[in-house]
């Protein structure tokens, strides 16, 4: 049977109740025992989510500079390599945002997605980037303490 049959058979049948209710269990569709084994599949375990935070002391602990000489002005290495690299490493992430970044460093988003940029086109600071995002990816030398 062809999918648009099938939608067109299921057309007649108007609100089925069975779609629209429950918890987010009662959106798996199926039987009960189907249910019940979807529920008690081993998950995987979710790898651990890194903050902004963590980013900006990984960089910080690479560059050899503090928290507090990253967010000050100006265009000076390391601090400049070290903004680019954290912007690429929170732009690499799919649960942080550069807004976030922007504001503990004091730094315009834009201007964050211009130095990311600069990641790509750099093999020091791209090599800089693989290795650190490696080790978020390990998890040892993920600190997790916010800022101040």
């Amino acid at each position: 049977m062809s999918y648009g049959r099938f939608v067109q058979d299921g057309m007649g049948e108007g609100r089925r109740e069975e779609f629209h209710c429950g918890t987010c269990e009662g959106r798996i569709l199926g039987n009960e025992p189907f249910v019940d084994g979807v529920l008690t599949l081993e998950r995987p375990v979710s790898q651990k989510l890194w903050i902004t935070d963590d980013i900006v002391l990984l960089v910080c602990d690479h560059f050899q500079i503090t928290p507090e000489r990253l967010k000050e002005p100006g265009k000076i290495r390391p601090m400049t390599d070290a903004r680019a690299v954290a912007a690429a490493l929170v732009q690499a992430s799919d649960h942080l945002k550069l807004t976030d970044l922007g504001a503990l460093l004091n730094r315009d988003v834009s201007a964050l997605g211009k130095v990311a940029k600069r990641v790509t086109s750099d093999d020091r600071l791209r090599d800089i980037y693989t290795e650190l995002l490696d080790q978020l990816k390990i998890g040892d030398t993920i600190m997790s303490e916010p800022l101040t």
